[in-house]
């Protein structure tokens, strides 16, 4: 084989396309609003001659009018120019390309693509840049040795990986040229330096993310990049996200072993069949303890049972867990599992089913729902159940309670539900009514959980426990190096906690509080906020987001309240700050609250009303989606796209009470 490769000579047309997530392939020009990149095909002849070029040799001419930034860049891509696809350059040592520029005396920037993040489909791809100067106007060859490569801190793209420059996966390249104008021209990009042994051999997964329906099985491979002249050894396990183990899924574990010249292994995977909708679920494959090679960056994958069961719009309630909304009186209420064959198993009924026990206590008991909003069930023509009895010949009674008087607004609303976080020192929050998110968002098909963001959220006490003085403390916490612990961009650097309340407390309307002393430090995102309960049907921000308090860590004197819906959601979210003063929102406990009714939100810190808004208020041929029952968020980020990463001043852990 070569020393070298041919990357790019510009001998063909200059196209350019994009992929299916809209992603610029092929040569992509960018430039600020005042400025204009253009490229050609140059004949190299007479003054654009190279020494030593073929007869007929074509160049790329590269017209560069930048105000502030401007250049382009070359993904790489099939012959169609509707896939952007990487390369692996792990077995070269550097780059090299002939360039002939205007002389000005200034840098030229090469960028290099490295990575992207698992799943990612945008361009999450990792820069490595390296400047050298333009201080002739003749050809010059420039080599770039990979090892001179610098990863940029100044900025990366969303999402982008930070696990060091691999090679084995390089999206692309990209020239950006300095202020003013000029014409420059390239030709003849290679890598050299070739190495079959320059990389160690990587084991991964063949895809970062798998689905599998429910009740079928799959076969998952697992790939060496080449062929070992030593067995390799692997160990598989599964990890539970929001699937359950030998409810969702058979759990598997164990070892695979390549022999030599063996590239692919595979282990099989079952989930399990039942006959109620639950959603698409998930669960993570993770790879260890590697032997004869190195984890790759497909080290885990994700998989999602895909449910093959009809949503029930007529099911109110099943029982997976002890309905909070039903307020028992005179009785206690439990949940119960039955398996399939069980004296008390429905008829009909899957392999297991959860039902509600009811123990009574006292003489006139009840027990019953309160709903969130009122519900339309004029299109129905009965209400039923099942039940199991004891036969002991007395009535049961059911009511269903229709219609009400309109609510009147603040002044006669009254305490619904509170939480007061009183439990010992070290407990983590009451499962009856607070679920925590797990990962870094990539389960839920929301990387970075839709920001960027670094911390890996957990369901330990470490991240969310009661403090044992009536306060609950979410912590974000950095990770050591050697943690273990993967996120979509590399390595995790921290952890942390977010609850929700969804499934277990939702309601529609009233004021909502929290007493609450937020933490500081740059990169750090605390946030007390709602989400609406259809979620999972509409997604968001059709769902609608009520922001009732966010803070940037860097500006500890200034908190947010904000409401995101479809056409104002993310940057162009509506709502307004709230400044402390000279003050810190870290030294003392507040207030954060809002008052909300149909049609119409206030936002109030320590009763201080600061901002109010209405469906007037947003944009026209904009749709108001707060107008049902949304559930509450806790939750302590670390970086994202909003406040930028945290900085050698950051403090942690980060507590949020």
């Amino acid at each position: 084989m070569s020393d070298e490769r041919l990357i790019q000579d510009f001998e063909g047309s200059i196209e350019q396309g994009e992929d299916t997530y809209n992603n610029g392939v092929g040569l992509v020009r960018w430039q600020d609003g005042q400025g204009d990149i253009q490229l050609s095909q140059v004949a190299a002849t007479g003054d654009l001659a190279i020494d030593g070029q073929s007869e007929g040799n074509q160049v790329l001419g590269i017209m560069h009018h930048v105000a502030v930034w401007g250049g382009f860049t070359h993904a790489f891509s099939n012959d169609a120019l509707d896939t952007w696809l990487s390369q692996d350059w792990s077995n070269y040592q550097g780059l090299s390309f002939w360039f002939k520029g205007p002389n000005s005396g200034n840098d030229i920037q090469f960028e290099l693509f490295d990575n992207r993040a698992v799943g990612s489909t945008s361009d999450s791809a990792e820069r490595y840049f390296y400047r050298f100067k333009d201080d002739n106007s003749d050809w010059r060859k420039v080599t770039i040795p990979f090892s001179a490569l610098q990863r940029r801190s100044d900025w990366q793209p969303g999402g982008a990986p930070d696990d060091g420059l691999g090679l084995n996966e390089v999206w692309g390249y990209a020239f950006s040229f300095p202020v003013g104008n000029g014409m420059s021209y390239l030709d003849d990009v290679r890598i050299y330096g070739y190495n079959p042994n320059a990389s160690p051999i990587k084991v991964g997964f063949e895809s970062a993310t798998l689905n599998l329906e429910e009740g079928a099985s799959l076969e998952v491979k697992v790939l060496l990049d080449r062929a070992a002249a030593q067995v390799v050894t692997v160990d598989y396990h599964l990890e539970a996200l929001s699937a359950t183990v030998e409810r969702d899924y058979k759990d598997t574990s164990g070892n695979l072993s390549f022999a030599v010249g063996e590239t692919q292994k595979s282990f099989m995977l079952q989930s399990l069949e039942d006959n109620k909708y639950e959603g698409d679920e998930s669960l993570k494959l993770v790879l260890s303890q590697a032997q004869g090679a190195e984890l790759g960056f497909l080290s885990q994958a994700n998989l999602i049972i895909k449910d093959n069961d009809s949503f029930n719009a007529g099911l109110l309630e099943d029982f997976d867990t002890i309905p909070y909304h039903f307020m028992p009186e005179g009785l206690s209420l439990s949940s119960l599992e039955v398996a399939q064959g069980d004296g008390l198993a429905r008829p009909g009924q899957g392999s297991f089913e959860n039902i509600l026990k009811v123990d009574v206590e006292s003489d006139n008991a009840y027990f019953g729902p309160r709903f969130a909003q009122a519900k339309d069930w004029s299109a129905y023509n009965s209400f039923n159940f099942w039940f199991y009895g004891q036969n002991s010949g007395k009535s049961h009674q059911v009511m269903l309670y229709d219609n009400a008087q309109p609510d009147a607004g603040p002044s006669s609303w009254q305490l619904r539900w509170s939480e007061e976080f009183d439990e010992p020192a070290g407990t983590y929050p009451n499962s009856r009514f607070w679920t925590p998110e797990i990962g870094d968002g990539v389960a839920a098909g929301n990387q970075g959980w839709g920001n960027a963001e670094r911390q890996y959220y957990t369901d330990s006490p470490e991240n969310a426990a009661t403090d044992g003085a009536g306060n609950l403390v979410i912590t974000a916490r950095a990770l050591a190096s050697d943690s273990g612990m993967e996120c979509y961009y590399g390595p995790c650097e921290y952890t942390s906690a977010r609850l929700i309340s969804k499934d277990k407390f939702e309601f529609a309307y009233g004021r909502v509080e929290a007493r609450l002393k937020i933490p500081f430090g740059q990169g750090i995102w605390p946030a007390f906020w709602m989400l609406g309960d259809d979620i999972g049907e509409v997604g968001w921000p059709q769902t609608g987001e009520i922001d009732i308090m966010e803070n940037i860590g860097k500006e500890p004197s200034i908190v947010h309240g904000t409401i995101h819906g479809p056409g104002y959601s993310g940057g162009a979210g509506i709502g307004a700050p709230y400044e402390l003063g000279n003050a810190r929102f870290a030294d003392n406990f507040h207030v954060f609250a809002i008052e909300w009714e149909p049609d119409i939100i206030r936002w109030y810190v320590d009763g201080n009303l600061y901002s109010t808004l209405s469906k007037d208020d947003i944009p026209s041929g904009t749709e108001w989606v707060f107008n049902h029952p949304f559930f509450i968020l806790f939750n302590v980020a670390v970086g994202g796209y909003w406040l930028s990463y945290p900085g050698e001043t950051t403090l942690s852990p980060k507590a949020n009470d």
